[in-house]
């Protein structure tokens, strides 16, 4: 990816510090089996073998980041022939707080780098998705996956009488990977820091735009 000339960089970051279980059993899910690998292992494979992602950070609860990093850091594998996974971070006690722990660990990116963010318990991320996303950031600040909506959607205030139908053809899911110029999360944080009402955000796209108004952000097919 060039930037004024330059070639910036691209980390890839993998959220595995949820907690969920609600596949069945006691690990988190993220860690959970599916067709012999752990759902992480599939999220981690695909950002190994994409060339523009130059290095992997996991963000993971503290129980599990001593076998994490045994089974990663500094090796070469099958997932990450490579050997592109270069941190294991704890994660926050939220999605959000877990980007944030992300970011101050990678300070040694560029503002005009790229951070990619995605949910480990998505396993199945299709490599043209990816790409696509990729290529969004050639003109954009920010990307984003999204996926058009099949099902009718009511807004709801407080009564029947109040219902509202919302056009679905103007209506997108949001899904990840979300990707950034560090210098654009960066600048949403320190606005976050001087708002006294800041809210908790259920997505990095939304965290941004509430702080950083006009921000070219890209829409990418999922």
């Amino acid at each position: 990816m060039q930037t004024s000339g330059e070639k910036s960089r691209l980390v890839a970051v993998v959220l595995a510090g949820g907690s969920g279980t609600r596949v069945g059993g006691e690990l988190p899910k993220q860690f959970q089996r599916l067709g012999g690998r752990t759902m992480l292992s599939y999220s981690l494979a695909l950002f190994a073998q994409q060339p523009e992602v130059e290095a992997i950070a996991i963000v993971a609860p503290e129980p599990f980041l001593p076998a994490l990093s045994q089974a990663y850091l500094g090796r070469k594998t099958e997932t990450d022939p490579q050997g592109k996974i270069a941190h294991i971070v704890p994660g926050g006690s939220t999605r959000h707080l877990s980007c944030l722990c992300a970011l101050q660990a990678l300070g040694e990116y560029s503002h005009n780098d790229y951070v990619l963010f995605h949910d480990a318990d998505r396993p199945f991320l299709p490599k043209a998705a990816l790409q696509r996303l990729v290529d969004a950031l050639q003109t954009a600040d920010a990307a984003t996956l999204v996926l058009p909506v099949a099902d009718s959607i009511v807004e709801v205030n407080g009564t029947a009488a109040s219902l509202q139908y919302l056009d679905r053809n103007r209506l997108r899911r949001v899904q990840t990977p979300q990707a950034f110029r560090f210098g654009v999360l960066r600048a949403a944080l320190k606005a976050q820091e001087a708002d006294p009402a800041a809210r908790e955000f259920t997505d990095t796209v939304s965290f941004a735009l509430q702080h950083t108004p006009g921000l070219r952000i890209a829409l990418v097919e999922g």
